[in-house]
């Protein structure tokens, strides 16, 4: 797995790169494994966060504050939030609502100066990210509006910047998370989640994972405004990567993950706090390779 900053263009525009070393065999004992197959060849249901995986692949561990989805991918932990409601200043996660004061995430209204996150509506002062719209003074970002001194920035999640491209060999790629045209934060977890399926499909490695930062025309030469990574194959396993403690995990009949430190980005700059994300397998674009949409977010102070 190599790091190279001036990579950043043939990631996003698909030029072929080396190619990577092929996946390792499970066991026999996992060749018709729906879940995973662990060291000792067992077949595992494959949604265990120990023995995280699918379609026979080798079983992984989760990383700290995450889960294994039902299909068999490590996913952010966001149980005990789902869908409450706060009055009087309280705060409401999960698509509550938060009035009085209060802050709502995930879809919810924040009103009397509150904070909505994920496609909320904050009145009185507030934030608005992911669509939402904020008055009185409020910042609304993706795609939001802002009134009474604020600031927007467009973003459309229908609409990616960068569409995906489903070459002839069959890879369909696609970005999960971030939410698009949402807000990450790195307090959150002391780092930000970005990651990729490939919807059952085989995607040849390495898969090159690109950031770029606003406007697009800074990503190629002289500036190269972004980072890249070309991630090989871990089979499911973790892997750190760089000097700052990151991480990433790849399995190219599945998808990815990148767990990236806020001093990834710290090269990276952006005229409207936006920046964009994309995944393209081996082949170029032009060749019958695939890319994946891209996923446009900001990130909290």
């Amino acid at each position: 797995m190599k790091t190279k900053t001036w990579l950043l263009a043939g990631a996003l525009l698909g030029l072929t790169l080396s190619l990577a070393p092929s996946c390792g065999s499970s066991g026999s004992a996992c060749t018709s494994c729906n879940g995973c197959c662990d060291a000792s060849g067992i077949c595992q249901g494959g949604i265990q966060p120990n023995a995280c995986g699918a379609a026979g692949n080798a079983c992984m561990a989760c990383f700290a504050g995450q889960v294994c989805s039902s299909i068999g991918t490590c996913v952010p932990n966001t149980a005990g939030t789902g869908g409450s409601n706060a009055t009087g200043g309280g705060a409401a996660t999960g698509g509550g609502t938060g009035t009085g004061g209060g802050v709502a995430t995930g879809g919810g209204t924040g009103t009397g100066g509150g904070l909505a996150t994920g496609g909320g509506t904050a009145t009185g002062g507030g934030t608005a990210t992911g669509g939402g719209t904020a008055t009185g003074g409020g910042t609304a970002t993706g795609g939001g509006t802002g009134t009474g001194g604020g600031s927007a920035s467009t973003c459309n999640p229908a609409v990616p910047l960068i569409p995906s491209i489903d070459g002839s060999g069959g890879c369909v790629l696609r970005m999960v998370s971030p939410t698009a045209c949402g807000q990450v934060n790195f307090a959150t977890l002391g780092y930000v989640e970005f990651a990729w399926q490939t919807s059952g499909t085989f995607c040849e490695g390495p898969h090159h994972f690109a950031i770029g930062g606003n406007p697009p025309s800074t990503w190629g030469p002289p500036t190269y405004n972004g980072i890249s990574y070309s991630l090989t194959s871990t089979n499911g396993s973790g892997a750190a990567f760089g000097t700052n403690g990151s991480a990433y995990a790849m399995t190219r009949n599945l998808g990815g993950l990148v767990q990236l430190k806020r001093a990834d980005l710290a090269g990276i700059t952006t005229d409207n706090g936006q920046y964009h994300v994309v995944v393209t397998d081996y082949y170029d674009v032009n060749n019958g390779g695939s890319r994946s949409n891209s996923i446009t977010f900001t990130v909290a102070p």
